[in-house]
Protein backbone atom coordinates (compact mmCIF):
# COMPACT_ATOMS: atom_id res chain seq x y z
CA UNK A 1 0.00 0.00 0.00
CA UNK A 2 2.70 2.15 -1.02
CA UNK A 3 0.80 4.19 -2.91
CA UNK A 4 -1.44 5.86 -0.02
CA UNK A 5 1.65 6.81 1.93
CA UNK A 6 2.33 8.72 -1.75
CA UNK A 7 -0.65 10.69 -2.37
CA UNK A 8 -0.49 12.02 1.29
CA UNK A 9 2.68 13.31 0.32
CA UNK A 10 1.89 14.50 -2.72
CA UNK A 11 -1.60 15.91 -1.99
CA UNK A 12 0.28 18.51 0.49
CA UNK A 13 3.20 19.35 -2.16
CA UNK A 14 0.43 20.38 -4.47
CA UNK A 15 -1.68 22.55 -1.99
CA UNK A 16 1.88 24.52 -1.79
Amino acid sequence: MKKLAIYLILLPLHFL
